[in-house]
């Protein structure tokens, strides 16, 4: 998800100015990238830093503030924080399981025991913002991915959550020049500051 609006522009200027490596990105959730770090099948992973795993040397990039996404001029835009009871009684339109923005909702109505309504669920950021101006449901995704989306306003949570940003590779292996220099100029495009 983070790559569609935070990563694509480094990524893209790191691939030119390095002509002759061929970059390969595979998109999951974030235990699914761990496993496939852990695994060997990618060198460097891009995650949502949440739990430490051991055998994971885990750097944090940049942090998002999160916020919920609705309709533009629903009564909902108008609020100047949306509370989490409000929030849990909306249809959700909502990334699957392993996704930052799934455990942040699942978490919440775990601690008010309550069950999330899901309306709608996929991967894909097009298909959320969609779904959300038909007014399916409401969501929640990192301030940074809803600029310049017509039709939706963003308010802010109840309760402030931040998604940081992690590259995530293997404990105790040595990483390819390629993979050092991707690392160094992502350290480089985004900031902790966000």
């Amino acid at each position: 998800m983070v790559t569609q609006f935070a990563l694509a522009r480094p990524l893209v200027a790191f691939q030119a100015s390095h002509p002759g490596l061929q970059l390969r990105l595979r998109q999951g959730g974030a235990e699914e990238i761990a496993r496939w770090v852990l695994a060997g099948d990618v060198e460097l992973g891009i995650v949502a830093e949440r739990e430490s795993c051991p055998e994971l040397a885990v750097e944090p990039l940049m942090r998002l503030p999160n916020v919920a996404v609705v309709r533009a001029g629903s009564r909902l835009a108008r609020l100047p924080r949306l509370p989490w009871r409000v929030l849990l009684q909306q249809p959700l339109v909502m990334f699957p399981q392993n996704y930052h923005q799934r455990w942040l909702i699942d978490h919440q109505a775990a601690k008010r025991g309550v069950a999330p309504r899901i309306a709608l669920e996929s991967e894909n950021l097009g298909v959320i913002f969609e779904a959300v101006r038909a007014g399916l449901g409401v969501s929640t995704m990192p301030a940074l991915a809803v600029q310049r989306q017509r039709q939706l306003a963003t308010v802010r949570l109840e309760t402030d959550d931040v998604l940081t940003v992690a590259a995530c590779t293997r404990q105790g292996f040595p990483h390819s020049r390629a993979t050092q220099e991707l690392l160094q100029h992502l350290r480089g495009s985004l900031t902790l500051r966000h």
